[in-house]
């Protein structure tokens, strides 16, 4: 929300809707775009970034928030490490 803030546009990617996200940028009076995507499929990553490309939009900040851990962090098994990260 700071670069939003700040004036910046968004485009918010993440594996579910962000009903939340969207009407606190929209209430700044920004525009925002919803992409649902799992990044855990990478076979269709280039696409989806060629896809904003082609519809004009274009990604100037790239911020990184997909990695989170609940409970305790160790010790992790490679599985639960590799759906982290």
């Amino acid at each position: 929300m700071a670069l939003a803030s700040a004036g910046t546009d968004v485009i918010g990617l993440g594996s579910q809707e962000m009903p939340e996200t969207r009407s606190k940028v929209e209430a700044l009076g920004l525009r925002f775009e919803e992409v649902v995507y799992d990044l855990r499929n990478p076979r269709g990553i280039s696409e989806m970034f060629a896809s904003l490309v082609e519809g004009g939009r274009t990604v100037d900040i790239l911020i990184n928030n997909a990695g989170q851990i609940r409970g305790p962090t160790s010790p992790n098994s490679p599985k639960r490490t590799g759906t982290t990260f």
